[in-house]
């Protein structure tokens, strides 16, 4: 005995084929929002933001603030530290001075300029006397929050560790430290005298220039020359 069946052929041979695509096309709808909803967070949250502008750094300067650290942190370590790996006090002295003289030109030529926007050098003039010379970037909106707060910091706290390593060397009678600890604290002050002087020099240019423009905004152009020339043929006439 046999039996027929017809083959009943299905309305769109190609329905199995669409329906995997839609199935397809889904998942990539949800991966999609999935991502959008992890950048919309992101937006939403400043923090995230925060890193995500940054590339997931704190700071605008990563190498920067690095080597300004580095060379500061290392110093303290080697003088702390180093005796424990060797007794050769030469040794160590000549690490140390290394370590600071790094520091101190790394400070005043590279990270000063990077990452807050200023730079102080001196200059010795014919007669023998020294001029401080300072250099400020403009738009000081520029400068990155946390790249103005670890500078300023370190410069600060630097110097003080410093002071505190000397105090307890005069306390235990290890004198021979105290050389490495003058040098130290001259060259970390040094930067932070230059640095100050420096911010305040800015702060006086900026001054100048708010007052200069707001005298000639609110002065006529006519008054303000017929005064600088009443001014001019006074001192003239004597």
């Amino acid at each position: 005995m046999s039996s027929s069946q017809e083959f009943v052929p299905p309305a769109d041979p190609f329905a199995l084929n669409n329906n995997n695509d839609q199935h397809t096309s889904i998942i990539i709808e949800e991966t999609d929002s999935k991502a959008g909803l992890g950048s919309d967070r992101a937006m939403r949250n400043p923090v995230l933001q925060y890193f995500v502008d940054r590339n997931g750094c704190p700071c605008a300067s990563p190498v920067a603030s690095f080597f300004h650290l580095f060379f500061k942190i290392t110093s303290l370590l080697v003088y702390l530290f180093a005796n424990w790996f060797s007794g050769n006090f030469v040794f160590i002295f000549v690490v140390l001075v290394i370590l600071l003289s790094l520091d101190f030109w790394t400070v005043k030529n590279i990270t000063g300029r990077l990452m807050v926007g200023l730079r102080w050098w001196n200059e010795v003039q014919q007669d023998g006397s020294s001029q401080w010379k300072f250099e400020s970037k403009e738009d000081r909106s520029a400068i990155d929050n946390m790249d103005f707060y670890i500078f300023w910091a370190a410069l600060y706290v630097y110097p003080l560790a410093w002071c505190f390593m000397g105090i307890v060397v005069i306390w235990t009678f290890r004198l021979e430290w105290l050389m490495v600890i003058a040098m130290a604290v001259i060259l970390s002050m040094t930067n932070v005298v230059g640095y100050t002087r420096c911010v305040n020099d800015a702060k006086g240019k900026v001054a100048s220039y708010l007052f200069t423009q707001y005298v000639s905004s609110a002065m006529p152009t006519s008054f303000l020359s017929n005064a600088v020339s009443a001014i001019t043929s006074r001192f003239s006439s004597r």
